[in-house]
C-alpha cells in the first residue's frame, strides 16, 4: 500500500546502519520458499502482502496439512539455507553487509520456528496437533515471550523481544476475535 511504502522509504532513511536493505533480501529468500513449496504442493503463490505480524502470502490451490506444514516450514529452512551460503560468502569476501543480511536471516528463521501462530513454527504445530492445542501453547508461548522480553529489559539488552511478544500476543487477540487463525489466506 501506499502507506507501507511512506512507512519503508522513512524507515531506510533513518537506518543508518544498513539493517533494512540488509533485511530485504533475507525477507524475500525467506518468503520464496514458502512460495516454492506451495508451487510443490500443486498451489500458487499469488500475492505478498505485510500484515500486523508480518507477511502474509495469498494462494490459490488447496494444501493437505502436510503440505501446509511443509509450506509453512520451507522458509525457516530457505532462510537458515542463506545464512549458511550468505555467512560464508560475506566472510570470505569481507562484505559487512553479507554478514548481516546472513545474521538476519538467522534471526528471522529461528524466530519464525517458534510455536507461536501465526509464526511458521505455530503453523506447523496446528496441523500436527490441532487447533486448540496450537492456540492454547500459542498463547502461552506469547507470554512467555513478553516474560523473557521484560528480563531482556531489566538486563539491559533492549526491548526488542518485549515488543515482538507484545505484538504476537495482540495479534492472538485479534486472531480470537475474528476467528481466523490461517496465516495464508486463500483466494
Amino acid at each position: 500500500s501506499p502507506g507501507f511504502l511512506l512507512f519503508a522509504a522513512l524507515l531506510y532513511f533513518f537506518d543508518n546502519a544498513g539493517l533494512i536493505s540488509a533485511a530485504v533480501p533475507a525477507i524475500l529468500v525467506h518468503e520464496a520458499g514458502h512460495a516454492a513449496a506451495l508451487r510443490l504442493c500443486g498451489c500458487r503463490a499469488e500475492a505478498l502482502y505485510l500484515t500486523l505480524p508480518g507477511f502474509s502470502l495469498d494462494y490459490s490451490g488447496a494444501l493437505s496439512r502436510a503440505g501446509e506444514s511443509f509450506a509453512a516450514l520451507a522458509g525457516p529452512a530457505v532462510g537458515l539455507l542463506y545464512f549458511a551460503a550468505a555467512g560464508w560468502v560475506g566472510r570470505a569476501l569481507l562484505s559487512r553487509f553479507l554478514s548481516l543480511s546472513a545474521a538476519l536471516s538467522l534471526l528471522l528463521s529461528l524466530f519464525n520456528l517458534l510455536p507461536i501462530l501465526p509464526l511458521d513454527g505455530g503453523r506447523a504445530l496446528r496441523c500436527l496437533a490441532g487447533e486448540s492445542t496450537a492456540a492454547c501453547i500459542s498463547f502461552c508461548g506469547c507470554c512467555a515471550l513478553c516474560v523473557f522480553g521484560l528480563w531482556c529489559c531489566a538486563r539491559g539488552w533492549g526491548i526488542s523481544l518485549l515488543i515482538a511478544g507484545l505484538w504476537l500476543l495482540c495479534d492472538t487477540f485479534r486472531r480470537k476475535r475474528y476467528s481466523t487463525w490461517s496465516f495464508f489466506r486463500r483466494n
